[in-house]
């Protein structure tokens, strides 16, 4: 039997498969492990686009007119939708997994091209006309071939495009999907031309349960209405609901950055006025303790111990603004971190002393050096005894330990102070924070020291942690360095 195309259909086949492939590439971006994706995704996105596949396949059989009356068996057109939606949820489970190695994804384009085939085989298989179909095996087998590399070709494309952004239309992904459109349409032009027709006897299934060339057509339609409907409106819906959750998140964002900003204003304001106070005081009475020397002496140490505390305090707010514009600059060379460890520990002790805090120093023999700038390193070690003998009460303990664990040199700063409630722990080292706990309130600073810290430890390729199992249970602060490797001399 002669045969010819309709390139009206043919064209619109072409655009359900683009279309099909669209709402592919975007349902992968929002059920993509990034995403938070609600169950009305994962029920109708395989309907989606299981039917925008079936669309395209009897739009194209539709395109393919016959000079005979044609009907198609029901229940193996409900059979063929099934497996187009089958083959769909398969794509999106595959191409939605945060990462798939290459056999697995190999061997899931092998099935998906397999369920697409079948789904265009079983379809040609519903046709009733009063003839036989014979099959060129060649083409057959061709047609196969091009479903797997297709399925290979759109899972790899879903997974590298579900993040070129948000938005219900993208070019790179618009182009992607006419790209996979064409490929889909191939294969299937490719299977039409493997069958064969022959004139034959009325076949007395084609009076059965079939439908009529009309009948497909609406349901064809009714299915691209579907698609369009579902896949339009609810991208629609969920950038809605994506946008307004983003703005909800940056208006929190906005406020908490507001209320820090306030807060810690508030507090630098408060730290910088008492040294100074306590400064002008003192200052005042060295007029009236001038003849006696041991207050004179006393007076001046006060005042040097307030002017220490002022200058550390305009140090850490410089050295803020340098992070902040990218400006810290560090001087490489070898430094023995015990000896900074000790430099450290002598001018925190009066301190602790002070307080009546034991402060423990152990560190390991023949430590090896580490590459960095000693005056930041130094500043690295003194921010973290100065805060953990400011939070440990009196008749506390802080332990300092150095030791070497290759390929770093590990410091820990272990105090008994009033530890670290469970929810604060992931923002000890944020700019700006400070614990809200009772206990620890009392304690001034400006909440940038640890922040500081950890900047500094991460310009020199460390790492900085904290652990604590609860208010007043204590914390331990660890700091891991890369050590400078001993030179290799030739025997």
């Amino acid at each position: 039997m002669t045969a010819h195309y309709d390139p009206w259909l043919v064209a619109t086949s072409v655009a359900i498969a683009i279309m099909a492939s669209y709402v592919g590439l975007d349902l992968t971006g929002r059920l993509s492990p990034s995403r938070n994706p609600s169950r009305w995704w994962w029920l109708c996105g395989p309907i989606a686009m299981g039917l925008g596949i079936w669309s395209m396949h009897f739009v194209g059989m539709l395109a393919f007119q016959l000079p005979v009356s044609v009907g198609y068996d029901a229940p193996l057109v409900l059979l063929s939708v099934l497996v187009a939606v089958a083959a769909s949820a398969l794509a999106l489970f595959v191409a939605t997994r945060p990462s798939v190695g290459l056999i697995v994804l190999v061997g899931s384009s092998v099935l998906m091209g397999a369920a697409i085939s079948g789904m265009h085989y079983i379809g040609m298989a519903a046709v009733r006309l009063p003839g036989t179909i014979t099959w060129r095996p060649i083409l057959v087998a061709l047609s196969i071939a091009i479903a797997v590399v297709v399925s290979f070709g759109s899972l790899l494309m879903a997974f590298r495009l579900r993040r070129t952004g948000s938005g219900v239309f993208r070019r790179v992904k618009l182009a992607a999907a006419v790209v996979m459109g064409i490929a889909i349409a191939g294969m299937h032009y490719t299977g039409m031309a493997a069958a064969r027709f022959s004139p034959a006897s009325m076949d007395p299934g084609m009076h059965g349960m079939s439908l009529s060339p009309s009948a497909m057509s609406i349901a064809v339609i009714a299915g691209t209405i579907l698609i369009l409907s579902m896949a339009l409106a609810g991208a629609a819906l969920d950038e809605r609901a994506r946008l307004l959750a983003s703005e909800q998140h940056a208006r929190r964002e906005a406020e908490a950055a507001n209320r820090l900003k306030d807060e810690f204003l508030a507090t630098l304001s408060h730290e910088l006025r008492t040294p100074l106070n306590v400064i002008l005081g003192c200052t005042q009475m060295l007029h009236v303790v001038a003849t006696d020397p041991l207050k004179v002496v006393a007076t001046a140490q006060t005042i040097v111990r307030n002017g220490e505390a002022l200058r550390h305090l305009v140090e850490d707010l410089l050295d803020v603004s340098r992070i902040t514009l990218g400006e810290m600059r560090l001087e490489q060379k070898p430094v023995d971190i015990a000896a900074l460890l000790e430099a450290a520990s002598v001018s925190v002790m009066p301190a602790a002393k002070a307080k009546s805090v034991r402060l423990i120093v152990k560190f390991s023999p023949e430590l090896p050096r580490v590459m960095g700038d000693p005056n930041r390193l130094q500043q690295v070690i003194w921010n973290l005894l100065v805060n953990a003998v400011k939070f440990t009460p009196a008749g506390g303990e802080v332990r300092v330990n150095v030791q070497r664990k290759d390929p770093h040199v590990v410091l820990s700063v272990t105090d008994t102070g009033c530890g670290i409630n469970a929810a604060f722990l992931p923002h000890v080292f944020e700019m700006f924070r400070q614990a809200d706990a009772t206990n620890c309130r009392t304690e001034g600073g400006l909440g940038i020291g640890l922040s500081i810290v950890r900047r500094l430890v991460e310009l020199h390729g460390g790492t900085v942690a904290v652990s604590s199992i609860g208010l007043d249970h204590g914390a331990a602060f660890t700091v891991s360095l890369p050590h400078q490797a001993p030179a290799v001399h030739p025997s």
